[in-house]
């Protein structure tokens, strides 16, 4: 299953026929923000960078920063769209291209929790990174309450 790209070089990854990882964008602000709000302070406990997150401009910004990562070294951030909502994020961090070094990390709604979405998503963006991004080693980024 390979990536597709969209138009403006989005990466598109299917998961199945309702579900797919496709590269963030700013126009995806909003529907980002709408799955971190309801669960901020839970999200934020994790990755605290959610906590900063109050309006679509925040988002913006850093969705502008995973872009130019993204031009700069390969690295992948994407939400994980189902039915036309946004439900996660999942980040393809390329930190050492030159040997393949790479990291993943993912964030889902609370809701999606325990539905196997967060390992399918990984398991996509994983045969993404070795088959299409030339990743040799990835680490997976996790805190110590989601080890």
């Amino acid at each position: 299953m390979e990536a597709s790209v969209l138009g403006a070089g989005i990466v598109r990854l299917r998961i199945d026929d309702e579900t797919e990882l496709r590269q963030t964008a700013i126009g995806d602000a909003a529907a980002i923000l709408a799955m971190v709000q309801p669960c901020r302070d839970h999200l934020a406990q994790h990755i605290p960078l959610y906590d900063a997150w109050r309006t679509a401009v925040d988002v913006e910004g850093m969705l502008g920063a995973w872009d130019a990562q993204h031009e700069a070294v390969g690295s992948l951030y994407a939400g994980i769209w189902q039915n036309g909502d946004c439900l996660g994020l999942v980040s393809l961090e390329i930190f050492d291209k030159v040997d393949g070094l790479a990291a993943i990390g993912f964030t889902v709604a609370r809701r999606c929790e325990g539905t196997s979405l967060a390992f399918r998503a990984s398991e996509r963006l994983l045969k993404y990174a070795f088959e299409e991004a030339g990743a040799r080693r990835i680490f997976a980024r996790t805190t110590t309450a989601n080890a």
